[in-house]
């Protein structure tokens, strides 16, 4: 059994899909980590790397 279980099927087209995000956003040096069913992503907060 999955630790984490879907919110929708992976059939029908992406608009067909009603995806529900209840995990809140992470923060961890300078990084903020946001997750869904099926993926997860990090983006810096750091100012100096977008210059």
């Amino acid at each position: 059994m999955p630790l984490i279980k879907p919110t929708s099927d992976s059939a029908g087209t992406r608009r067909e899909l009603k995806v529900v995000n209840w995990s809140h956003p992470a923060y961890a040096n300078r990084h903020i980590f946001a997750r869904n069913d099926e993926e997860i992503i990090s983006a810096s907060l750091a100012a100096d790397e977008y210059k």
